[in-house]
């Protein structure tokens, strides 16, 4: 039988309360995010993981480690990777990264509970929202892979639970709204609802901000001129918008939200590589359905209550959905990881929805969900994107790593955005890869041409030269195109390389859905 709303439970005829629960369910799910730790890597994960490894080094690359958008995480992951080092370790700091996510992710599940109890919320209903979220796509894929996402929904768990109270007071609202801005620059948009919710003293409500976003500011502002000596706002404002960022603004529609907030419920990795047999696969789509169906209900319910009982919480979460919602609507529209962060609103939400339900319905329709959500996501993603066989780039990493001696020198184009990515990281070998080179070449102001001539010089000073099959893709010219780099010049270029001999990796139609040919090459000249 749950205790009464606030109240403790018992263990052994002592009083168990919010701090401790919140403690063995944290830990509980820290143990089942290291255990599932992604082998699903090629993206942001490996590029950042690649950076810690050379800072290991001495190779300090401060645009990555304290990155202008999230400036504290992948420092925290350094620090983590150079603590484990000193006593004699020596994990993958891809496994580091995941690590830290974990616990993160970890001390948002647990904090929930300390959050919801705390806040009158019966001990059923603490739990099983917390097991809820634990379980969910959203939180449970960013605790297992090097990602800032985790740190951004405990940041918002903090920032909610200061001004989520009945008289929130300035000075930690406003510190926690600059904790969560230092998690993510995304996380800005809460300073909407942390004025509304301070409007009845315009003193206060400028304090907070001040102290929240100023304070913020502040920090952000010394990164880059301490770590990275940009001394001037045109150098801080390049660093912090950067020539790719118009490539992320985009304007999509209610479809496009909605995509991103179904991969909050449901993760869904046994779509995009196919672990699961066609009747399984069917059958955990079923399942998909009802879980997002009855997630969405239960959030929906929480929205209306917030907004006609406005009990603090409750309404400072709906507040906080609202304020994101334009973000979703402009920013890398369906991309469920800017989403992720707002985990903790949904959750009061859901819980507010549960609560509304007569007698235990609420109880029982949220036993459903967490099940039906451990059940989904942990078989049919967390624990198949947990082995390294079912990782479409980790398998062309290691195929690369098994064919390329160590002297070799890979070229790519970077057509394909998550082989880019993932190949150096996972590899250990060398890649030049043209994407990158011509992205470098356009932050420096230099033209296309110039880029182009220091790739080839790379290759003509190389040794053993290798290239990924990008580089004869019929594709390459209209792509390469639309970079500044005329097709004619192109295929001058591409005649240079003779093809000495091909490695082929064939399809296993599951992570490689088709085969991989690596070319060695010789380079012929003009």
């Amino acid at each position: 039988m749950s205790a009464p709303p606030g109240k403790p439970g018992t263990a052994g005829g002592r009083p168990v309360g919010p701090a401790a629960e919140g403690l063995v369910i944290g830990l509980v799910f820290f143990v089942v995010y290291l255990m599932t730790r992604s082998r699903n890597l090629g993206g942001d994960d490996t590029v950042f993981a690649l950076a810690v490894d050379r800072a290991l080094k001495g190779e300090l690359d401060w645009g990555l480690l304290a990155h202008p958008h999230h400036p504290i995480f992948n420092l925290l992951v350094t620090a983590a990777a150079a603590v484990i080092k000193g006593l004699g370790f020596h994990p993958l700091s891809a496994d580091v990264g995941a690590g830290v996510a974990a616990f993160f992710a970890a001390v948002t599940v647990g904090g929930l509970v300390v959050l919801l109890r705390r806040a009158g919320r019966s001990e059923g209903i603490a739990l099983l929202v917390a097991c809820t979220v634990g379980f969910s796509g959203g939180l449970w894929s960013f605790a297992t892979r090097f990602e800032v996402y985790a740190l951004e929904a405990a940041a918002i768990l903090l920032w909610l639970a200061m001004v989520g109270q009945p008289k929130p007071s300035a000075r930690r609202s406003g510190l926690a709204l600059g904790a969560a801005v230092l998690a993510h620059l995304a996380a800005g948009v809460l300073a909407l609802p942390t004025a509304w919710r301070l409007r009845d003293d315009r003193r206060r409500m400028a304090k907070a901000l001040l102290v929240g976003l100023g304070g913020a500011a502040v920090v952000w502002i010394a990164l880059r001129v301490v770590l990275e000596r940009l001394l001037t706002p045109s150098g801080w404002m390049h660093r912090l918008i950067g020539p790719a960022m118009g490539s992320y603004l985009q304007v999509g529609g209610p479809a496009d939200v909605a995509r991103a907030l179904h991969g909050l419920v449901a993760w869904g990795f046994f779509h995009s590589v196919p672990v699961l047999k066609s009747p399984a696969a069917a059958g955990f789509t079923v399942a998909e359905t009802v879980v997002v169906s009855l997630a969405g209900l239960l959030v929906a319910l929480g929205c209306f209550h917030a907004a006609r009982r406005r009990d603090p919480l409750s309404w400072t979460a709906l507040l906080g959905v609202l304020a994101f919602l334009p973000l979703w609507f402009l920013w890398d529209v369906g991309n469920v990881e800017h989403a992720v962060g707002a985990i903790p609103l949904f959750a009061i939400l859901l819980a507010a929805g549960a609560e509304v339900l007569p007698g235990r319905s609420g109880l029982v329709f949220l036993g459903i969900l967490a099940l039906g959500l451990a059940v989904v996501n942990g078989l049919g993603s967390a624990i198949p994107q947990s082995l390294p066989e079912n990782g479409p780039v980790t398998v062309r990493a290691l195929f690369v790593a098994r064919t390329v001696p160590e002297d070799g020198l890979i070229l790519s184009l970077g057509m394909d955005a998550r082989l880019r990515l993932g190949l150096p990281y996972l590899s250990g070998r060398r890649v030049d890869d043209l994407a990158l080179i011509l992205a470098g070449a356009r932050r420096r102001g230099l033209p296309p041409a110039t880029a182009l001539e220091a790739w080839l010089d790379r290759a003509r000073d190389a040794r053993r030269l290798w290239a990924l099959e990008d580089l004869f893709d019929p594709g390459a010219g209209p792509w390469l195109a639309e970079r500044g780099i005329p097709p004619e010049r192109w295929e001058r270029v591409r005649h240079r390389f003779r093809i000495v001999d091909t490695v082929t990796l064939p399809a296993d139609g599951v992570a490689v859905r088709r085969k991989l040919t690596l070319y060695r090459l010789a380079y012929a000249g003009e």
